[in-house]
Parts: C-alpha cells; sequence; structure tokens
C-alpha cells in the first residue's frame, strides 16, 4: 500500500498521542517574515484563537472550540495578557497562535512550562510562521521563569510534530515506550535524524483507513435509558465524530413467550423474578451475527476472541481504572444488563466471558452500570478527549491519589475564599499545593488508595499524619 500525499492534519494517519519535552534555556528566537508580527492577547480574542484553532482543524466547530475555550482558559484568562500569542499579518487579522502555559490540572510535578495549542490558519500555512512562532513563545516561557518545555501534540499533525523535533524537543521516554508504533509513524513521515535508532512504520501502519471504531453494544430490556446519554456530552460527540460505536438492543423482542416476557420464577422458590436464558441468547447471536462476529469463544489458545461479553453483576470483578484500560484496547465489547433478581447461570456460562461490578451495592438493573462502564472505556479511547487532554493522563498518570480541590469565579463565595496560593501566579506553589490536597484528600477519604500511590518520604509522612487522624476520631 502506498501511501497517498497527507495533510499536515490528516485523520487517515493512525491516532496516536505524543509528548515531547526539552530544555529551552538555549533555544534561540527564529525572525518571522516580513509583513508580520506579534501580539499577546487582549480582551475579546477569544473567538480569534477558536477561529484559528478551528481553521487548523483543531476543532470542526465553533461550539467544539468554545468547549475547549472553557475548558482550559477561561478560569486562566488573566494570565493569557503575557502567555498567549497571537501572529498578526499585513491586515491586522490574527492568523496564529501558541501559548505559554502549563499542566492546569496540576498533575505534572516538573514545573515545566507547556506549549498549548499551536496553530496556523490554513490560507497562512507554509510562509514560514510555525517555527517563528514557537521560538517566540519558548522565549516567552523562559522570561517566565521556566527552563523545561513540555509539548502535547500527536501523530495526525505529523509536520508540527516534526517542527518540534527540529527545534530540539524530543520524546518523553515514558511516552516513547508507551507510543512506540506513534514514533514509528513520524519516523516513516519525517525520516527526522532525532529518531534514528528507531524502525519506520510501514505505509499500512501509518494509514487507519480499515482500522473500525471500538463498538459496544449493549442488551437491556429499557433500551430508552440510553438514548440521552449516548447522544450528549464526550460520548455523544466521540460517536459522531465515528470514534466509537454504541448501541443498545431490546432484549425483548426475541423473547419466545406469547407475551414476550423475559423473566419468569426461580427454580426452587425465592423472592422475585429471574432473567430467562432464551431471549438473551437469541438476542445475543442476533447482535453477533449483525456485527459479523462469532457468538461463541471456541478459540485455540493463540487466538484473540473479537468481542468481550461482559455482564454488569454485583458478583464480579471491581471496575478500576486499569481493567478500563484494558478494555479499551478490546474491539468490540457487548454489554448484558441484568434485571430483576439476576439472569439464569446458563447464560451466562455460555455467552459471557467476564463479570464486571462497578461498586458493592445493589441496583435495581445493570443499566446504570452499563453507561458507568461505557463512559469509563470511551474516554479512553485516543481522539475522544482530545489532543491536549489525552496525552496528560496518556504520560503523567498519577495513580493512586484522588483529585485535589479546585476553585473558579468569584474569587469569594459566601464568606469563603479562594486559596491564595491558586492567586499568586507562582506556578511551582501552586504544583506544590496540589499534590500536597491530593494526598491529605486520598488520606482523609480513601487511605486504601496510598499502598498503590507514587511517594516520597515526605509526602508518606504527610499521608501517616492524615490517615492517623481521620483514626482517632
Amino acid at each position: 500500500m502506498a501511501l497517498p500525499e497527507l495533510d499536515n492534519h490528516d485523520a487517515r494517519i493512525q491516532y496516536y498521542e505524543l509528548m515531547l519535552e526539552g530544555d529551552i534555556t538555549g533555544m534561540v528566537e527564529i525572525p518571522l517574515p516580513e509583513g508580520y508580527s506579534y501580539a499577546f492577547y487582549q480582551d475579546g480574542d477569544r473567538d480569534a484563537w477558536i477561529e484559528i484553532e478551528k481553521s487548523a482543524k483543531e476543532f470542526s466547530s465553533y461550539e467544539e472550540g468554545l468547549d475547549a475555550w472553557k475548558r482550559y482558559y477561561e478560569a486562566h484568562e488573566s494570565e493569557l495578557y503575557n502567555r498567549m500569542v497571537f501572529v498578526v499579518n499585513r491586515l491586522g487579522e490574527k492568523v496564529a497562535t501558541a501559548t505559554a502555559f502549563y499542566d492546569v490540572r496540576g498533575i505534572d510535578q516538573s514545573g515545566a512550562g507547556w506549549l498549548h495549542w499551536v496553530a496556523v490558519k490554513r490560507e497562512e500555512q507554509g510562509k514560514g510562521l510555525s517555527k517563528p512562532l514557537i521560538s517566540h513563545v519558548i522565549q516567552v516561557m523562559k522570561q517566565l521563569g521556566y527552563s523545561h518545555g513540555k509539548v502535547p501534540t500527536q501523530t495526525t499533525t505529523w509536520l508540527a510534530v516534526k517542527v518540534y523535533l527540529d527545534l530540539g524537543f524530543r520524546p518523553i521516554e515514558k511516552n516513547f515506550i508507551r507510543c512506540r508504533d506513534g514514533w514509528r509513524i513520524i519516523k516513516r513521515l519525517t525520516n527526522h535524524p532525532a529518531l534514528s535508532d528507531l524502525d519506520a512504520a510501514s505505509d499500512a501502519e501509518v494509514l487507519a483507513w480499515e482500522k473500525q471504531p471500538m463498538t459496544i453494544d449493549i442488551l437491556t430490556i429499557f433500551p430508552e435509558m440510553f438514548e440521552s446519554v449516548l447522544n450528549t456530552s464526550i460520548i455523544g460527540r466521540a460517536r459522531e465524530q465515528g470514534l466509537i460505536t454504541i448501541e443498545a438492543t431490546d432484549i425483548r423482542p426475541f423473547s419466545g413467550s406469547k407475551h414476550k416476557n423475559t423473566d419468569d420464577y426461580p427454580f426452587g422458590g425465592g423472592a422475585g423474578m429471574l432473567m430467562m436464558a432464551q431471549p438473551i441468547a437469541d438476542c445475543m447471536r442476533a447482535v453477533c451475527e449483525k456485527r459479523g462476529v462469532p457468538c461463541l469463544s471456541n478459540l485455540e489458545p493463540h487466538e484473540e476472541a473479537p468481542v468481550k461479553r461482559i455482564y454488569l453483576s454485583p458478583r464480579g470483578v471491581p471496575l478500576t481504572q486499569k481493567l478500563a484500560q484494558e478494555l479499551s484496547r478490546e474491539q468490540h465489547l457487548i454489554l448484558l444488563c441484568g434485571h430483576y433478581e439476576g439472569v439464569d447461570q446458563r447464560a451466562l456460562d455460555k455467552y459471557i466471558d467476564l463479570e464486571i461490578s462497578i461498586g458493592d451495592y445493589v441496583l435495581t438493573g445493570g443499566e446504570l452500570g452499563a453507561m458507568v462502564l461505557a463512559d469509563c472505556v470511551a474516554r479512553l479511547i485516543p481522539g475522544v478527549l482530545g489532543s491536549e487532554e489525552s496525552p496528560q493522563d496518556e504520560s503523567l498518570s498519577d495513580a493512586g491519589l484522588l483529585e485535589y480541590p479546585q476553585y473558579t469565579r468569584p474569587r469569594t463565595f459566601e464568606g469563603m475564599d479562594v486559596p491564595e496560593v491558586l492567586l499568586n501566579g507562582d506556578h511551582a506553589k501552586i504544583a506544590a499545593w496540589r499534590r500536597e490536597q491530593a494526598i491529605i484528600a486520598t488520606a482523609q477519604r480513601r487511605p486504601d488508595l496510598l499502598d498503590s500511590a507514587k511517594l516520597n518520604d515526605k509526602e508518606k509522612a504527610l499521608a501517616d499524619q492524615y490517615r492517623t487522624d481521620v483514626h482517632d476520631q
């Protein structure tokens, strides 16, 4: 398979989230082409930022850009006046942008500056603006006190990755290991000398044409419960973009009984009703046939099942982030939602590969559990959360700690003030405060999680202090 001519932001390329870093102290500024100049963010520039990013294919709509602005910049707008840079053309139009920022969630404890949302309008691309813009923002970073920079990006913007490599940024080691195939794609497309020790991806590995989106089929007697969940927010957007296929199938029409009931009294007596095996089995077979996958896992030991069949059950293995990450790599999930007092064991024995519980409590049915599982898995699929948010989880996961407390405007609410440390602009102190608060929150609320957290001796002492206080109450 020969590679076609690829755009500099091309969805046909296999998607991997990439992260680079570099010592910026020795990086020099590259002059802009004649007729262009720089301008810092001013009041009212939000729409100009969205328009540039939209033109560069970062967003498909204004609404999508506005959502990103709210997530990353709205609560930090006062800082943009000396962080967000625009390139201005001869007509006074803002045509490119980048921001000298930081990890707004406070997960990155390195104190590095983050090169955020680099974009050039389509009609201005190819005019030599990107390297000067990035080099200028790096100088802004240095003026703000940063000596180290990080860049979140992705394979689909391969030319931008080449620019970062040209300027001296290199893959973060953890990301290089976990996304090795992504870096092999960059090697194939750029043949960059910085990746000389890496074998290049084949043309077939570069292209994502043959890759099918993950499919999640949900078997339920209440499919209407899923309509709003599947059509809104992140999952709704991911479905619209073709990143994931999710459908709820009604089990009732597959019932062989006259009145299409799916339950009956349990043998041996007992309270309540039990879901019958026949409607579930026939529904499972119909869904598998529709998707073109075998319904039963009669595979050789070396073969991988094309579908993972899951029953949401209080006796299942606990749903954890690690399990969600494993499931996100599956091609096809089928989720069975139980109801009443449970499901005939024969249906589970023959048609279920894994039982999962979302917690040690009882619900009226498996539908809410299926929604939780689908959302938890879907957000881990590359591209679902967007190129700026996902790499932070990919390379800087702080497993084992709960989230620190967060605040937004107004500064004072009902006599309660935002902690002063969050207002002084010292991002090293902010990161340290957030780390400390995350440890305290975990020690107070979920001390069991501290066993897997990566803490130094000082942090362990802090955790023990608050954990002991809780036990003494």
